[in-house]
């Protein structure tokens, strides 16, 4: 789809509190469109981050979802708490689900998914989690939630500054090593960098996990300016363990997987977020974000049907670019709050398949496309201290 403009019903909700006027000048919490307000009419969820920090161990952001709220669900394809898992909201699929860091997306365009197996540890980088559930606000990239979303936040410029070592092990050989440092904020500036490994030989046979990641987040605040460069690079190398078993195998062996371990895949995923947030005055302000996702990767598949192909080890790799800018204005004045946003996007996948050994022989080639560019509004109006119109 090139075009893609949202138009949203509106609502009409009882509210405890009428919508200030003004502008917190010093909070490093960006003015996107994706994080909606308390008093708006969506169903939400902050996550109590001091809480689940104090328990985490690891798992990946599914995992924390589902603790956190229980119309989320999740599982595992090794039956650990981190490599290949899969979360729904509302008994709907991630793809039907936004994910952003910082404004922004985290979902593939090619399938619609957020893959945290990719970057090890993530939880370890957020210091704000906001789940919408339902048809709620437009992210900033451009696409509307249809079943929900969560809106992740880098740790704060504002934080103090510390150095921190971690070390976990668990069963199945689970292992978690990371150290992060803080400088926290001097003269206005602020670095945040963080290295993870984690590593588990999973539940199932032949479906062990490994991945690296590196967060790197840093940048500039006063009472004008918010700028902030956000990145992260992470590295996987998982065995596969998606196929079920069948009554049978489970029976023998409760860890059975029918996969054999040459079935594995190696992935590289780098992402760079540039966010600038102005404010002209109390009423009025702005937040440009752009952004690059560069993953590359390849997985083996022992394809056994031999009516069609000879059986083997066939290896699939892709290549995708995926890069944006989204650009939205805030208003906020007496009983109105407005908000209005353009987004642009490109992405393009490479996809090539061969057998193994014989990776020169290809068989598979193609390069898919996808390009967009949308436009929204968004009105909050304040009827009364308790009733209030949102369109």
């Amino acid at each position: 789809m090139k075009k893609n403009i949202v138009i949203y019903l509106m609502f009409i909700s009882l509210t405890l509190n009428a919508q200030t006027d003004s502008v917190n000048i010093l909070s490093e919490i960006y003015v996107n469109a994706s994080i909606t307000k308390p008093n708006d009419p969506i169903s939400q969820t902050k996550i109590d981050m001091k809480l689940f920090k104090s328990i985490y161990q690891g798992q990946d952001l599914p995992v924390i979802m589902n603790f956190s709220n229980s119309s989320i669900t999740f599982y595992s394809d090794g039956g650990n708490y981190s490599g290949y898992m899969y979360y729904r909201i509302r008994g709907g699929d991630q793809t039907k689900i936004n994910v952003t860091l910082n404004g922004a997306p985290l979902n593939e365009p090619s399938d619609q998914g957020a893959y945290f197996s990719n970057y090890q540890d993530f939880f370890s980088n957020i210091s704000s989690i906001q789940i919408q559930k339902g048809v709620g606000t437009t992210s900033p990239n451009g696409s509307a939630q249809f079943l929900g979303s969560m809106n992740l936040q880098s740790p704060s410029l504002l934080d103090s500054g510390y150095t921190q070592l971690d070390f976990s092990r668990g069963s199945f050989r689970t292992n978690r090593y990371s150290i992060a440092v803080n400088t926290g904020l001097k003269n206005g500036w602020g670095t945040y960098i963080r290295y993870s490994n984690v590593s588990s030989d999973s539940y199932r046979h032949n479906s062990e996990t490994l991945g690296n990641t590196i967060f790197l987040s840093t940048g500039f605040t006063n009472n004008k300016h918010i700028f902030k460069y956000t990145a992260f690079y992470g590295t996987s190398a998982n065995s596969m363990a998606w196929l079920p078993s069948n009554i049978d195998s489970i029976k023998k062996d409760r860890q059975n997987n029918p996969l054999n371990t040459n079935e594995r895949d190696y992935f590289t995923q780098n992402m760079n977020i540039l966010s600038y947030s102005y404010f002209f005055n109390k009423h009025l302000s702005s937040n440009t974000i752009l952004f690059y996702n560069y993953l590359k990767g390849n997985y083996g598949w022992n394809y056994n049907d031999t009516n069609y192909t000879p059986s083997g080890i066939y290896d699939y790799k892709l290549l995708s670019h995926y890069y944006g800018i989204s650009t939205n204005f805030n208003y906020i004045k007496n009983k109105y709050d407005n908000s209005f946003g353009i987004a642009l996007s490109s992405y393009n996948r490479e996809h090539t398949m061969g057998q193994l050994p014989y990776d020169d022989i290809l068989i598979h080639d193609n390069i898919e496309y996808k390009n967009q560019y949308s436009i929204f509004y968004k009105l909050s109006y304040s009827i009364s201290e308790k009733l209030s119109i949102y369109t």
